[in-house]
């Protein structure tokens, strides 16, 4: 499986001790065999308890998306 996601701890102040978040960032095509990902990825979602976020890419692929923040 191949993924493109982010881990990062971002300062949103002039003094980033102030304010800070923790993103988690996971986004997952289908598969090029036409394979979806979606219920590992609603798996993810759910352990994490976040949403499962669906968006179309170039009005012909499906991505799905789970993004988590701490702040």
């Amino acid at each position: 499986m191949d993924a493109d996601g982010s881990f990062a701890i971002k300062g949103f102040s002039q003094n980033p001790k102030t304010h800070l978040a923790i993103q988690f960032y996971l986004s997952q095509l289908i598969d090029i065999s036409g394979e979806s990902f979606k219920p590992l990825m609603s798996k993810l979602a759910d352990f994490l308890f976040v949403k499962l976020n669906e968006r179309i890419m170039a009005e012909k692929h499906t991505q799905f998306v789970i993004n988590t923040s701490v702040f």
